[in-house]
Formats: C-alpha cells, sequence, structure tokens
C-alpha cells in the first residue's frame, strides 16, 4: 500500500533546523561573515606567500637551523594550499545557498583546529618552541587569528 506523504517547508525546518540559519539573521549577519571571510582568505594568502618565497620564516630556530626539510615542507603547504581551496569552495557555497552552513562551518574550524594543533604538537616534539625567530612566530599567530575569526562567525551564526 502506498502512501502518499507530503511534508511541507515548515514541517522540514521543524524536523531539521540546523539545515539553514533563519533568513533574517543570514542577512543581518551576511555583511560580518563576508568581512571575515575576506580577512581569513588574505590571511591564507599571506602565509602562503611567506612560506613559499621565504621558508626560513617557517618554523626556523634562533639557532639559524630550520626545524624542518624545506622540501618537506614545500610539499605540506602545497597540500594545505589544495585542501584550503576546496574547503574554502565548499564554505562558501554553503553560505551562499544556506544550505547546512552551520555544520559546514562548524567542520571547517574543527579542522583547522585540528591542523594548527598536529602542528604545534610537531613543535612540541621538536622541543624548540622557546628558540623560534620572530617571523616564525609571527606565521603562529597568523593561524591562531585565522581560527579567532571563523570561531567568531561560528558564534554569529549559533545566535540565530
Amino acid at each position: 500500500m502506498k502512501y502518499d506523504i507530503r511534508i511541507t517547508a515548515e514541517e522540514m525546518s521543524a524536523l531539521f533546523p540546523y539545515i539553514k540559519v533563519p533568513k533574517t539573521h543570514l542577512e543581518v549577519i551576511r555583511p560580518r561573515i563576508l568581512t571575515r571571510c575576506s580577512v581569513v582568505a588574505l590571511l591564507f594568502l599571506v602565509r602562503a606567500i611567506v612560506i613559499i618565497y621565504y621558508p626560513e620564516f617557517h618554523c626556523f630556530s634562533i639557532l639559524k637551523e630550520g626545524l624542518a626539510n624545506p622540501e618537506l615542507v614545500m610539499k605540506v603547504t602545497q597540500i594545505r594550499i589544495a585542501l584550503a581551496f576546496i574547503i574554502s569552495i565548499v564554505y562558501l557555497y554553503s553560505f551562499y545557498q544556506n544550505l547546512y552552513f552551520r555544520l559546514v562551518n562548524l567542520s571547517v574550524l574543527v579542522v583547522l583546529c585540528a591542523l594548527t594543533i598536529g602542528d604545534f604538537q610537531a613543535f612540541m616534539m621538536i622541543s624548540s618552541l622557546d628558540q623560534l625567530t620572530h617571523p616564525s612566530v609571527a606565521m603562529i599567530a597568523l593561524r591562531f587569528t585565522i581560527v579567532v575569526l571563523l570561531f567568531q562567525n561560528h558564534m554569529d551564526i549559533r545566535r540565530s
């Protein structure tokens, strides 16, 4: 026996409340999210340029010795740039379509935090965190700035 079941849009939004951010709230926070996304993209670009053209600023100690092989750093950087590009496209598509934007935003934040924590674990294993140069510390500060900006996006979305 077949049933003709039709669910209205209101019923779907009640069953799955996290698929979309309410349109009125999204219109209010849209400029802030776009501004933060632009700043995050700019910071990613700055980090990528610095790592590609000045690899000595990325994880370099006061003792003038690199903490990682430059070829390895370049390969990891290329993989991370590709990953950042793919994740950015998914994030922006979800944002503009307002489709699972809460889930995508939280997922991006978790992935970025996991990568940042993984980097710090590598620094701790090398046990030379106290010997990093000022440009290396600035690169670490850029990572934290990106995480904070995405966390602010997450908090704005949750306030709906």
